[in-house]
């Protein structure tokens, strides 16, 4: 079956590519868009139909019960602890395969085990510190 992307959709899919590394509240979407190229509606309507056709990730915001959006660059699931700074919103993967290892066995001891799937650790990165 063929996907009718609209115009919006592909701008706002190229915004996500251009900032993969980045994640938006949609208000930070639509600052983006101020020109109005984007209705608000639009965000949100799209922004939920490419999280579920899984080319973004949505994550909880640090402050009240914003959202989150991600591009995601791989198709397959990642299984990585991502960290994510609280100044410049930039999201990442744990850079030492090891360090990762050595904080889930650490959890494990306790009887605790990571959904490796959602897991999103804020903090300050090296950039902004």
């Amino acid at each position: 079956m063929r996907v009718y992307q609209t115009g919006q959709r592909l701008l706002l899919l190229s915004f996500f590519r251009e900032n993969s590394e980045a994640a938006f509240t949609v208000d930070q979407i639509a600052q983006n868009f101020s020109d109005a190229q984007i209705s608000r509606s639009a965000i949100y309507r799209n922004v939920d139909k490419m999280e579920r056709d899984g080319l973004l990730r949505k994550i909880p915001a640090a402050e009240g019960r914003k959202m989150l959006y991600q591009y995601v660059a791989c198709k397959a699931p990642c299984e990585r602890i991502h960290l994510r700074c609280e100044q410049c919103g930039r999201v990442f993967h744990m850079e030492d395969k090891a360090d990762e290892d050595a904080l889930k066995s650490v959890l494990q001891k306790e009887g605790f085990r990571l959904d490796d799937r959602a897991t999103i650790l804020p903090g300050i990165c090296r950039e902004c510190n």
